[in-house]
């Protein structure tokens, strides 16, 4: 069940599209990439920590950490590219190799993520690794749907490798 990161480059962008086409993204999440349009690749220079997810040879999914709204702040995002591969385990061990890149470069780096309140076995992953929710908030979609979040953090001496 060992998952490895490789950097993410720009033809990797074709994954993305396809991943986004199973259609189930907007039960669990938002995005399936950094929140900076024009990023194209894994460029940590710029604090950009982004992975393709593998597995037993297969890409089966992406994560990133970027820059986040504070100075000493990063932002976690992670996806997965078909439902079946949740609860397995293979979200928590990548982004933990994650964390630790950018925790390599960045170690007093608080890391942030947003996540929607009903998504249970998501929330559990997290705590797992040692986020802890600081806030709550409301996301609206773009068909006007409000979809409640926490805002969990894991900050620079937390991180459970369990």
């Amino acid at each position: 069940m060992t998952v490895t990161l490789r950097p993410f480059r720009p033809q990797d962008l074709d994954l993305i599209e396809r991943w986004a086409s199973t259609g189930y993204l907007d039960e669990f999440g938002s995005r399936l990439r950094p929140r900076d349009a024009q990023a194209r690749h894994h460029n940590p220079q710029n604090g950009l920590f982004w992975f393709v997810i593998v597995h037993a040879g297969t890409d089966i999914g992406t994560v990133w950490i970027e820059p986040g709204e504070q100075p000493d702040e990063s932002a976690l995002g992670v996806f997965l590219s078909h439902p079946s591969l949740f609860g397995r385990g293979l979200g928590a061990q990548a982004i933990r190799l994650a964390v630790d890149e950018c925790r390599a470069r960045h170690p007093v780096q608080v890391i942030t993520l947003h996540v929607r309140e009903g998504n249970a076995r998501a929330i559990a992953c997290y705590e797992k690794i040692g986020f802890a929710t600081t806030s709550r908030g409301t996301k609206l979609l773009p068909p006007g749907e409000e979809v409640p979040y926490f805002e969990m953090r894991l900050l620079p001496s937390q991180i459970s490798h369990v």
